[in-house]
């Protein structure tokens, strides 16, 4: 499912080709001898080794890693010159067998647990098949020029050399920037004396993890909640300024967009768009007392968080809190009907998820969810018996404001 989510078809079959050639390799009766090549000049190996070393230590930025960096690179030199010096063996059958038996158990193992992006499964999946293609037999020895193997070896270099001394540098700082924005904004969430200070770090950090590396989709994501955690913080001002709302408005909007072009599939950034729109709806709603533009506002945002609400379950349709989403905004844009179908679609979710064996509370609907998707597909009765058994489980070990919080969400509720 991972290598066809991630190449198509085209590269499931030839994924899928490789391993059956690796089992016809693995299962065959009997091996035909290759003959014995050259040993292989040392001194290719030794630059290649000390080349990866090198590169290595100068993106670990630790001692600890550049030393055990440095000491497995010895330790590959080490072993292959002792293979170098050995005389070429016979495998026998058993090798074989051996070899072949592993692969199953490698194969049987991916179909739990592929993880295939993982660096440790992917390098024993490809040695294996190498290992079984090498005791089959039949190879072939290919000499190749001293100079064909120069230009080869100068093109990878012409290619690899910027990409360790340009763009892993910046990779690597990109990815430091994300996470001082990441607990930066875990920080202000908490709201805490210091939560400008930490929002402001926020903003910093993740917009220079845009400038550092404009094709990953997070350093917009994460700018777009520090500008709407800045654009809540404007609004519960006494006196807010219109036009300071309106730029971080117009700001977390576009960085969110900027995500989506490049992951346009992605339905945790269409729902996330989708919330704030939705939060801007209601702040207009607000406003429309005042002046008749904020109404059209409200309402295009409206339009907008139904539509990315609904591009959020076209790509996850499995998620039962993603279709409640979107029941309650076609409940609040007055769709009664394709309500009622997302509420029930999402309560059959829901159910699913709770049948399961081990079952993960965040594919699940909350007490008051659910509750009101009873109550949206009327069923009443068991909206307030389910909120009921709920307060009765939930408010014992709760403060006062916290029981009355969920109090206060049980009359909206029912």
């Amino acid at each position: 499912l991972q290598i066809l989510s991630e190449t198509g078809v085209g590269g499931l079959l030839a994924f899928l080709a490789l391993l059956g050639f690796g089992l016809r390799w693995g299962l065959a009766r009997q091996a035909i001898p290759s003959p014995e090549p050259h040993p292989p000049a040392l001194w290719p190996i030794a630059i290649l080794v000390g080349a990866v070393a090198g590169a290595g230590c100068i993106l670990a930025f630790d001692w600890k890693e550049s030393l055990l960096i440095l000491l497995s690179a010895g330790a590959w030199t080490a072993v292959f010159i002792l293979l170098r010096r050995r005389p070429a063996g016979s495998e026998g059958p058993f090798t074989r067998i051996g070899a072949a038996a592993g692969f199953c158990a490698l194969l049987v193992h991916m179909m739990v647990d592929f993880q295939f992006y993982e660096w440790g499964v992917a390098a024993a999946l490809f040695a294996l098949l190498a290992i079984l293609a090498s005791l089959s037999g039949k190879s072939a020895e290919v000499r190749l020029s001293r100079r064909a193997c120069a230009a080869g070896a100068g093109a990878l270099l012409l290619v690899c050399l910027p990409l360790l001394l340009l763009a892993a540098p910046r990779t690597i700082e990109e990815e430091q920037e994300v996470e001082k924005a990441k607990q930066a904004l875990v920080a202000a969430e908490r709201h805490g004396p210091d939560f400008t200070r930490q929002l402001s770090e926020a903003l910093r950090a993740s917009e220079s993890a845009q400038e550092l590396n404009p094709f990953d989709p997070e350093g917009f994501q994460l700018f777009a909640r520090a500008r709407f955690y800045e654009w809540n913080l404007h609004r519960a001002m006494a006196a807010a300024n219109p036009a300071a709302l309106f730029e971080a408005e117009t700001s977390a909007l576009l960085a969110l967009e900027n995500a989506l072009r490049l992951q346009p599939r992605s339905y945790a950034l269409h729902s996330q768009k989708s919330e704030f729109h939705r939060q801007f709806r209601r702040h207009y709603l607000r406003a429309a007392k005042t002046t008749g533009l904020a109404a059209a506002q409200a309402m295009e945002h409206l339009v907008k968080a139904v539509e990315h609400q609904r591009r959020s379950v076209e790509y996850y349709p499995t998620h039962a809190w993603n279709v409640y989403q979107l029941a309650r905004l076609l409940d609040i844009s007055r769709d009664a009907e394709g309500a009622r179908d997302c509420f029930a679609r999402a309560l059959r979710l829901h159910d699913q998820v709770a049948r399961e064996k081990y079952v993960l509370d965040r594919l699940k609907l909350g007490p008051v969810a659910r509750a009101r998707a009873l109550r949206g597909v009327g069923r009443p009765l068991e909206s307030r018996e389910s909120l009921e058994t709920f307060l009765r489980n939930g408010v014992k070990g709760d403060t006062a404001k916290q029981a009355q919080e969920k109090l206060d969400r049980y009359r909206k509720a029912v």
